[in-house]
């Protein structure tokens, strides 16, 4: 079996082996040809065996493993189930395979933005231990993370799912036959389903970040706050030619300050924090006030009038 391609090198040694072994037979069973037939079955099946044993056992070189808080997994599952509702729940069930299995709906794949089955199959994978998991066909992997999606994600909803998802399970049961190894399964599906759910989680706070740096971000809010209320605070000055101390001052600007703060949230579109922002705003405008009035002097640079 293991030398088949050398056959040329070992065909005379085989001969002889045999003819000994049938020799050995003869003196021992009557029915020496059934004794030796299944003499040689016997090996074959401890060959097999052995193989098999050796094969599960090889080295997984590539392994995640999601380590989280249970407060964590709940956010992130939290999160997946926003959209989550019964038209789409249905959906799903009534795409169940006529044998109990599941193929990857694109409901599923769209939600989760999953590239490709093939994609999703590899990198399930990858949360298991086991080779002989990994060996196991796709559509196996792809029933189990479909009903790990189901009772995950939509949980509110069991009454519509929970016959499906009982042939399911069945189903994956029935062809993995080993109830640890199933529980593995469905651990990895839930890991996958968890890094899912924070790479979305991470994405979609990304975009925001892009769609603050595109609009206003907050020291653009800033400098264009103070700018305006200090413009504003030296022309009342001018007119008014109100003798201001510094304290009255002080006030006078934070009123601009949150005058212009309050037109700009008012009419652009940003996402920052909008009290962050005035805080900001009305110390830096408070230091160009400072600077206006001089201790020594308490003389307004805006008319040149000393107070």
């Amino acid at each position: 079996i293991v030398f088949e391609k050398y056959e040329d090198e070992w065909k005379d040694a085989i001969k002889r082996a045999t003819v000994w072994i049938t020799e050995k037979i003869k003196v021992k069973a009557e029915k020496y040809v059934e004794a030796e037939e299944e003499l040689y079955q016997a090996c074959e099946q401890y060959f097999i065996e052995q193989g098999i044993e050796i094969f599960n056992k090889e080295a997984i070189t590539e392994l995640d493993k999601i380590v989280i808080t249970d407060n964590t997994r709940q956010a992130v599952y939290s999160h997946l189930r926003s959209g989550a509702n019964k038209d789409n729940t249905l959906i799903i069930c009534k795409s169940q395979n006529n044998d109990g299995s599941f193929s990857l709906h694109s409901l599923i794949k769209e939600h989760l933005q999953i590239r490709s089955i093939d994609t999703l199959t590899k990198s399930l994978k990858r949360f298991s231990e086991s080779q002989a998991l990994r060996r196991s066909d796709d559509s196996i992997w792809i029933t189990a993370f479909t009903i790990t999606y189901i009772k995950i994600v939509l949980v509110e909803h069991e009454p519509e799912w929970r016959k499906v998802v009982e042939r399911a399970s069945f189903w994956v049961t029935e062809r993995i036959k080993n109830a640890k190894l199933e529980k593995e399964l469905y651990s990895a599906c839930e890991q996958y389903l968890i890094d899912r759910g924070c790479s979305i989680i991470q994405a979609e706070e990304s975009e925001v970040s892009l769609s603050k740096n595109a609009y206003l971000n907050p020291e653009i809010i800033v400098i264009g706050a103070v700018y305006e209320a200090n413009r504003k605070f030296e022309k009342s000055c001018v007119e008014s030619k109100t003798k201001f101390d510094l304290n009255q001052a002080r006030k006078k600007i934070d009123l601009f300050v949150e005058e212009e703060v309050e037109n700009i949230f008012a009419t652009r579109v940003t996402y920052c924090d909008k009290e962050d922002i005035l805080r900001r705003a009305k110390r830096a405008a408070r230091f160009l006030v400072d600077e206006h009035y001089k201790t020594d002097e308490l003389c307004c640079s805006c008319c040149g009038k000393d107070y």
